[in-house]
């Protein structure tokens, strides 16, 4: 399941870049839930507010990916 929102603001050339979204708790969203694009992983969502939400972006010096292979049950995490 998805939703389709807007960037109304982001950064792109500083060590710690947010976006942030039109959409917030009001339309479903919450902390934690992955953010993607049409050319792959964007982020995550850091902080929501009714009707805004910001996302951590793979940018960020913070940024970390957590994958999992699933036929083997094997988990790990990719610090960026």
């Amino acid at each position: 399941e998805y939703s389709e929102t807007r960037v109304i603001n982001n950064t792109v050339t500083k060590a710690n870049n947010y976006i942030t979204l039109d959409k917030g708790s009001f339309n479903g969203i919450r902390e934690g839930m992955g953010v993607i694009g049409p050319e792959g992983v964007v982020g995550i969502v850091k902080t929501v507010s009714p009707h805004f939400s910001s996302v951590l972006t793979v940018l960020h010096t913070q940024s970390k990916i957590s994958a999992k292979l699933k036929s083997q049950n094997y988990s790990w995490e990719i610090p960026l």
